[in-house]
């Protein structure tokens, strides 16, 4: 199970059935009364506790290290079984049976075991170097922000984070921009692709055309299924308006990182983790196909350099470049079959000079709304690199 699947769902009925089959079936049942009374049942319900408490930590520092593969679950079930039976006869029954006095003192020493730890972790950091953290709230104050989205319009504004504000009634709503003589692109995507809407508006104006802006948080614009309903249906929507209206374009921004069962270091790639971007790889290249073969050109940003402080080396982002490759391939095969390119658009060269990749430009202006998104300033400094898709699109054209 993962963060895409809801909760309640289908996948809660087998324990429902299960429930319901243990109140509702008599235990006077011979059958019953056999399965249920077996040594080996039984004993598993005697670890079956310590078992519950160990398997988690035991998953997270496992999948953490080597991903989330099927084998990895299958070892760290063993390992839990084992450090049950283990954590059972020589600890749980020993303490069970021990003397009131000792007892005593196992509390004691179990107290001095908590709250010792506890004072250390309030003490080391005073001895280490913190890192600078990225300043999450944006470098502009109110006035100053209304002033910057009076320049560049962001239309109506009901098509960015949709899932906050509802459905618009008119897909034409959501289209900056009044002049119905220039083309309509789409820019499409989650949370990142409300980030760089105001860079991508901005290169629009620049160059003769008008943006219609959706995204979703959470529902990157794939064409392939996901197990949240909301996702498959904001997805559905699309497609419908993708062959309704004909767009000049499709541009797509998603973040990728995220999605990969939560945040992960970015110096780091699990041996495992890779099988889950191939399947991230293969989401994108579906995706590209279906707009290769109908012929819309396509844009595509990759991720934005996800900042956990001020100052980091490009060649410290193993991960991000590890997806981008792995992306970048499947839909290379897709250009071949089709004959067709696909416009790709990387932040990374604005955002990270020189091999650095910096929260701020050189006038000390934040760029970042947060670590994963950048804000209005950075959305501008990164709209240089539409004006070449807007001027490959005008070829095309």
């Amino acid at each position: 199970m993962d963060g895409w699947q809801p909760i309640p769902g289908w996948f809660a009925v087998p324990v429902v059935i299960a429930s319901a089959a243990l109140v509702a079936l008599p235990t006077q049942h011979a059958l019953f009364r056999k399965v249920l009374t077996n040594r080996p049942i039984t004993y598993l319900g005697d670890i079956s506790y310590i078992f519950y408490l160990l398997h988690w930590p035991l998953l997270v520092i496992l999948k953490q290290k080597f991903g989330a593969e099927d084998s990895v679950v299958v070892v760290t079930l063993v390992l839990s079984l084992l450090t049950s039976v283990l954590t059972y006869h020589f600890v749980e029954n020993p303490i069970r049976n021990m003397e009131w006095l000792n007892k005593r003192m196992l509390v004691l020493v179990f107290v001095a075991f908590v709250f010792v730890p506890i004072g250390l972790l309030q003490a080391v950091p005073r001895f280490a170097t913190a890192e600078p953290i990225v300043d999450v709230t944006d470098s502009l104050s109110p006035s100053n922000v209304d002033l910057r989205r009076s320049q560049v319009s962001l239309g109506s504004k009901v098509c960015l984070d949709v899932h906050k504000v509802g459905l618009p009634e008119n897909l034409f709503e959501c289209i900056e921009g009044n002049d119905d003589r220039l083309p309509v692109v789409f820019l499409l995507g989650d949370s990142h692709a409300l980030s760089a809407s105001e860079g991508v508006i901005a290169s629009a104006r620049r160059n003769g055309f008008r943006v219609m802006t959706w995204s979703r948080s959470g529902c990157p614009f794939l064409v392939t299924s996901s197990v949240n309903r909301l996702c498959n249906g904001n997805r559905d929507f699309l497609l419908e308006s993708i062959e309704s209206e004909k767009p000049e374009a499709v541009i797509i921004v998603n973040g990728v990182n995220h999605y990969l069962e939560g945040l992960r270091s970015e110096e780091f790639v699990p041996r495992g983790l890779k099988t889950r971007i191939n399947e991230v790889a293969a989401s994108y290249g579906k995706t590209i196909e279906y707009l290769l073969r109908a012929k819309i050109p396509t844009a595509l940003m990759f991720e934005i350099p996800n900042m956990d402080r001020e100052d980091r080396k490009l060649s410290d982002f193993l991960l991000r470049d590890t997806i981008i490759r792995s992306i970048d391939r499947d839909i290379s095969n897709y250009e071949k079959s089709y004959g067709l390119e696909v416009m790709r658009v990387n932040p990374a060269e604005v955002l990270c000079q020189s091999g650095i990749c910096r929260a701020r430009d050189t006038a000390g202006i934040n760029l970042y709304k947060d670590g994963q998104h950048v804000n209005a300033d950075g959305s501008l400094l990164i709209s240089e690199l539409f004006d070449k898709v807007f001027v490959e699109l005008k070829k095309v054209k």
